[in-house]
């Protein structure tokens, strides 16, 4: 497959449209172009994505990417769409079938390992998921707080791995609903800052 597509939403004010991620692979010189309204950390998100890719032991598409985040009709910020990215650039590569994922929303920041960090700017977009009956995949640090959200129902990932493997089926995230047990967060260590 050449062309995949997945959902994510924007931040607009206090509403958050539902964005369309989509990847086209095509023949021609490497060259990754990204389209529809991107501010400059949307646009370093090319630099996360390829490392983290590469960091799963996977190899960076060769050729012509050209990603459209439709509609471009209103900005794109924030580093929360890594991981729609990096999914669909694999989708695109073939390595799985986007088809299967279209009532799934992808929320996450990459680093360059591939690991996945909190964004919390995700309480919108889970109430508008919900509302279009959509599911959520999000950092699994973010978890507790769109599982606030009456009727939605998401699951919490740590790696873009992780992630990977639930789309190719060689493995499963666990989704869940409000009032589903949530696993406690790792216990906090003393911090430097508190010595005085």
């Amino acid at each position: 497959m050449s062309l995949a597509s997945l959902l994510t939403r924007s931040q607009w004010g206090i509403d958050a449209p539902l964005v369309h991620v989509e990847v086209h692979l095509g023949a021609g010189l490497p060259a990754f172009q990204l389209v529809g309204m991107a501010d400059t950390g949307v646009r370093e998100s090319r630099e996360r994505v390829r490392a983290a890719i590469e960091h799963c032991g996977l190899r960076f598409p060769a050729g012509r990417l050209t990603v459209n985040l439709a509609p471009a009709e209103f900005p794109k910020e924030g580093g929360h769409y890594d991981l729609p990215l990096a999914l669909g650039i694999l989708a695109a590569a073939d390595e799985f079938d986007s088809t299967a994922l279209q009532d799934v929303e992808f929320y996450g920041e990459l680093a360059l390992d591939g690991t996945l960090r909190a964004d919390a700017g995700l309480l919108v977009a889970a109430v508008r998921a919900a509302e279009a009956g959509h599911r959520l995949v999000v950092p699994r640090d973010s978890l507790p707080t769109v599982l606030a959200v009456p009727g939605l129902v998401a699951a919490g990932a740590g790696h873009l791995g992780e992630v990977l493997d639930h789309c190719r089926g060689t493995a499963r995230l666990e989704f869940r609903q409000r009032g589903s047990a949530v696993p406690a967060p790792p216990p906090r260590l003393p911090e430097l800052a508190e010595v005085q």
